[in-house]
């Protein structure tokens, strides 16, 4: 039973952008890139993006998105098919990225925590992360940056896609061997439940549809409501495979090469793919 719907967005600091003459968020990633280079040239921030790049499962849910941007896929005919088209156009961004200088280059040892702390204290002009983190950085308590936070959904690519978003949700499930399947499903069904779903939704997103167009739940997170609308129906999945450990431990290994020059990007994706445990 679905019970958190969860994706990451580009968060990006009103401020800054306005100081650096950009009207708009950027729509696409080669428009995030120039926009920031425009914002370090102007000398407002030295690193403009700042990403969860570490050697975890972080880094995966930033390249699968950039993977749906570029239209890739992980599997084809039950092949490994990311070190080709879309998937090794995502990973030469991530690396375009990091050596441009425009990225914040601790990125590839950051976790999406390290990511929320940098742009909250108005390190960065753009970070993608997940939901939680639109009223932690608006909240003047524990952001430097609370007010000047805006939202959208991860940026798209020309003529292949709108948007961009990984499939981060969560869900709930009785185990075969459970003792007490009917006290589970009643905890189930109360987590679930529309009226405990809105209650939490500035942690998280409520699974209702209907939800998102109640006053109550869209107050002060009016931006990220309407970002979600578009995010959430296009959620794309991580790798779908029995191996998934495996493949992800060597797609992490892979991104790290590749941001480090240690292999290009398409000899460390061929690499996961040929070893990664598939």
């Amino acid at each position: 039973m679905p019970w958190i719907l969860d994706t990451k967005y580009l968060f990006y600091n009103k401020k800054m952008l306005a100081n650096a003459g950009i009207a708009t968020p950027p729509a696409t990633w080669d428009e995030l890139q120039k926009d920031a280079e425009i914002i370090k040239q102007k000398g407002i921030v030295e690193f403009p993006i700042v990403w969860s790049w570490a050697q975890a499962e972080a880094a995966i849910c930033d390249y699968t998105t950039l993977v749906d941007a570029y239209g890739g896929s992980f599997f084809k005919d039950g092949k490994p098919a990311f070190a080709e088209d879309g998937g090794l156009k995502a990973l030469q961004y991530m690396v375009d990225s990091y050596k441009s200088g425009v990225t914040n280059p601790n990125s590839k040892e950051f976790l999406e925590e390290d990511v929320r702390h940098v742009f909250e204290n108005g390190q960065a002009a753009f970070a993608l992360n997940w939901t939680y983190m639109y009223n932690m950085a608006n909240d003047p308590k524990d952001s430097k940056v609370a007010g000047d936070v805006g939202v959208v959904p991860a940026p798209g690519v020309d003529g292949i896609s709108k948007v961009s978003a990984v499939n981060g949700s969560m869900g709930l499930g009785i185990t075969t061997t459970s003792k007490h399947p009917e006290a589970a499903w009643s905890y189930i069904t109360f987590m679930t439940s529309q009226k405990e779903q809105n209650a939490y939704a500035k942690l998280s997103l409520p699974i209702w549809a209907s939800s998102y167009d109640d006053p109550a739940v869209a107050k002060g997170q009016e931006a990220l409501i309407k970002a979600a609308k578009s995010s959430i129906g296009a959620m794309f999945p991580r790798p779908m495979t029995p191996d998934y450990q495996s493949l992800s431990a060597g797609l992490q290994q892979a991104i790290q090469q590749a941001l480090l020059g240690q292999k290009s990007p398409k000899a460390a994706l061929d690499q996961a793919a040929s070893g990664g445990g598939l």
